[in-house]
């Protein structure tokens, strides 16, 4: 279908300002940005809690925010959903992707903890690779993973990163900007723990649900994820967003359709906690 026309406006305004390409912008820059585009998201939903606290990490403690759905009780158990915000690796907050938390929470029925993990350049490659890591390891058993516009392959150039390399908020600028940053000279971008895609087994990984936007450059790799996924016969949910751009979700307040796509990631992502 075409463009959503809150979003044409949207990207239309900001062609307009003119903004300079993502690759002459600072690590600083990059995450104000970010900071700038979350802040569309408009009033952010109530919750039953939100509570902060601290966990061991490899390099010291990392905060987590936790929150429980609106008329959840205190003390109830709940599925719990581990929540690694978006921005590239290098951009991105606990407070950013608060509102973000608080609706999946709300949809999913789930406890969300947002991990406030070590961002590149201060911490690069692999220190944010997580669920093939747990998978391979055998020790914590998921019961799913959710994936909401992913990056999954950095090696080849999909045709939607081609035929949307430019002015769809997210473009091929700001991919290179972000992996420069995040990846140590000479890495090899095909390598699985970068490129999860890629993988050569991905049978072990956990029942999936994969959501991209129609006008996302990443769109078509998140697709072949989930095919990958179903090849190998995990149970996987896939859906495409019609007319929206990568971070549709985040700008509640200017794509008002992002209340349904919340609705639709919580039932999906109840679906996958359900029995078969």
């Amino acid at each position: 279908m075409p463009l959503d026309p809150k979003a044409r406006r949207f990207l239309d305004t900001l062609a307009a300002m003119n903004p300079p390409s993502a690759l002459t912008l600072s690590v600083d820059e990059r995450r104000a940005g970010l900071v700038h585009l979350l802040s569309f998201f408009g009033a952010a939903d109530e919750v039953a809690t939100v509570d902060q606290f601290e966990l061991p990490g490899p390099e010291g403690t990392l905060p987590v925010r936790a929150y429980a759905p609106i008329g959840a009780c205190i003390g109830e158990r709940l599925p719990g959903m581990l929540y690694f915000h978006g921005g590239g690796l290098v951009a991105g907050t606990l407070d950013t992707h608060d509102p973000i938390c608080r609706s999946l929470s709300n949809a999913s029925g789930c406890r969300v903890l947002s991990v406030d993990y070590r961002l590149a350049p201060e911490h690069r490659f692999p220190a944010a690779v997580i669920c093939h890591t747990i998978t391979a390891a055998g020790q914590v058993p998921l019961a799913f993973q959710f994936l909401l516009c992913p990056i999954m392959d950095f090696a080849a150039e999909s045709e939607s990163r081609r035929n949307l390399a430019q002015g769809y908020l997210v473009d091929r600028d700001t991919l290179e900007h972000d992996l420069k940053h995040y990846l140590a000279p000479g890495a090899d971008r095909a390598d699985p723990r970068i490129s999860p895609l890629r993988a050569v087994d991905v049978s072990p990984l956990p029942p999936t649900v994969v959501h991209t936007a129609e006008f996302d450059p990443l769109r078509d790799e998140g697709r072949a994820y989930a095919e990958r996924l179903r090849e190998a016969g995990v149970r996987t949910l896939y859906r495409c967003h019609p007319g929206m751009i990568h971070l549709f979700y985040g700008m509640r307040g200017l794509m008002t359709y992002a209340g349904a796509a919340f609705a639709q990631m919580g039932a999906d992502i109840r679906s996958l906690l359900a029995p078969p």
